[in-house]
């Protein structure tokens, strides 16, 4: 299953959304994949407490070097994994 979730301003509920949608199918025992991909304004890490995180989406997507797995971090206490959009 893939959702994806999409709306245009900031501030409309996407990341609030995105992580208590994947909160609750964490715990009906799905593999959940968070990956922000806002441009701008990231903010799902730091609703996660992740603070600053080593590899982005951008950085996966310009260097072929890298391996997905270094860019997504899991997030035990909800069961589920995340990749950062742009900002660093």
């Amino acid at each position: 299953m893939a959702l994806v979730l999409v709306t245009g301003p900031g501030g409309t509920g996407k990341s609030v959304l995105t992580l208590n949608l994947a909160a609750y199918l964490a715990k009906r025992y799905y593999n959940v994949l968070m990956v922000d991909g806002d441009l701008f304004l990231p903010d799902l890490a730091d609703y996660m407490n992740l603070g600053n995180v080593k590899y982005t989406l951008h950085k996966l997507l310009t260097d072929s070097s890298l391996e997905a797995k270094a860019a997504v971090y899991k997030n035990k206490k909800q069961k589920s994994a995340f990749c950062r959009g742009i900002k660093n």
